[in-house]
Parts: structure tokens; sequence; C-alpha cells
């Protein structure tokens, strides 16, 4: 009543959410008294916890630098992003090499932001019919998208296009902000004004089906062109 939280320790499989809230009714009525003090204590407990979070966290130049340096060394110079797959935007990693970049003035850093988001926006990872950014490549060329399309992903892409566009002047940025707003506000709004997290890569249990065409269907719209269409985008022969 008082709305407190309270733990409850578990053994073996996982209960279900009906199971929990018969455990709750029970303890609630013949518990009362050590419910209320187990609940006093995790909330003390949480709220010891969360006391020291409130300060502005700063981040010394030294701390900076190190990790800049090290992401740096962990660049694809060809492809953009980190070496290696599965390929993710790794947007923290990104806004560390920026931040070094605008403090110091490492234009190696920028450079290496510049790549990646060119990349992975010109790449598959990024929905050029609907808008939005893929959770990650499954190669490292950002060809194949993991179908899932994350909030956050897409958040902290909007962010990172903002600072790219201002220091470029580069429309691909200006563009994917707007798709991607368009497809946030279209497609990820939910009742009552907030944000979904997440799309799931399944469409009626198959990863990737609403996204997906065949050759046939691309040859069935494109016609003669789908030629073109096959060897601008590299798909002469099956990836891999």
């Amino acid at each position: 009543p008082e709305r407190l939280a309270f733990g409850r320790q578990e053994h073996g499989q996982r209960p279900g959410f009906i199971q929990v809230m018969e455990a709750v009714d029970k303890a609630w009525r013949e518990k009362q008294e050590s419910l209320g003090q187990s609940a006093d204590g995790l909330t003390s407990h949480v709220e010891a916890r969360l006391a020291g979070s409130h300060g502005k966290a700063v981040l010394d130049r030294d701390t900076l630098n190190d990790l800049a340096g090290r992401i740096d060394g962990m660049i694809d110079r060809d492809l953009g992003g980190l070496r290696g797959a599965p390929k993710f935007p790794n947007a923290p990693f990104m806004q560390t090499l920026w931040l070094s970049w605008l403090r110091d003035g490492v234009a190696s850093h920028r450079d290496a932001v510049l790549l990646s988001l060119e990349k992975m926006l010109a790449g598959g990872i990024y929905d050029h019919v609907g808008g939005g950014l893929s959770r990650y490549s499954t190669d490292a060329e950002w060809l194949v998208p993991h179908f899932e399309k994350m909030l956050y992903d897409n958040a902290q892409l909007i962010r990172m296009c903002n600072w790219a566009f201002a220091a470029t002047g580069n429309d691909l940025f200006r563009i994917r902000i707007e798709q991607t707003a368009a497809w946030l506000l279209r497609e990820m709004l939910v009742d009552g004004g907030g944000f979904a997290a997440s799309l799931d890569a399944d469409s009626d249990g198959e990863e990737g089906l609403f996204y997906t065409w065949n050759r046939d269907e691309v040859e069935a719209v494109l016609g003669d062109d789908s030629a073109l269409f096959f060897n601008y985008f590299g798909l002469v022969s099956p990836h891999g």
C-alpha cells in the first residue's frame, strides 16, 4: 500500500506471472511484517547506491585520450566501424572519437566517424525504403542486416548525423536525419505519446520477411532496369 518494493528469493525454474502473484498474495496475508522489513531494507539499499550518482560526471583529458586512441586503433579504415563481423553502429565509440576531435583537433578521429557513418548509411544496415538503422550488420561490409531495429540506435544515429552534417554540410546526413525521424514518428510512436523500444527482427516467424526481395520480385518490378540495380548494389552473385 505504501508503494515500496520488496524482494523475494526464487529457486529452481523461473516462475510465471500467475505464480508470482499468488506467492505475493500469500506472503502479504501471512508475512506482512517481514515484507515491510524487506521493503525498508531494499529501499535503503537502492537510495544509498543512487546517492552518489547525481553529481556531474567529468571525463578527464588523459582518460578521453586513452579511450579515443584505443577505439581509433580498432577502426576499419576501408569500411568504417570496428574491424570484423558482425558490425554494430557503436554510437558511444563514435561519440568518443568525435569528442576527441572537438576537444583536441585529432583529424583522424573525425575522419573515422565520418567514414563509418557514410558507409553504414549507404549500406544494407540502413533501411533505404522505410528509414531507420538495423541493430547490426551480419557481415563486415554493412550489407546484410539483422532486421531488428532499436530505438536507442536510431536516436543516437540522429544525433551523430546532426553533428556530421553541421561539420561537413553533406546532404547524406540531412536526408538520413529526415528519413529516420519520419520512420520513428510513423512506425515507432505508440498511444500516449511514447515510443516503442524496438521492432522485432521476425515477421510471421521469419527474419526479415517483410524487408527482403528475391530476384524474381525485383525483376518483376524493375524489368530491364533490374540488371543495373543488381550491379549497383553488388547483388550480381549471392553474398558470401
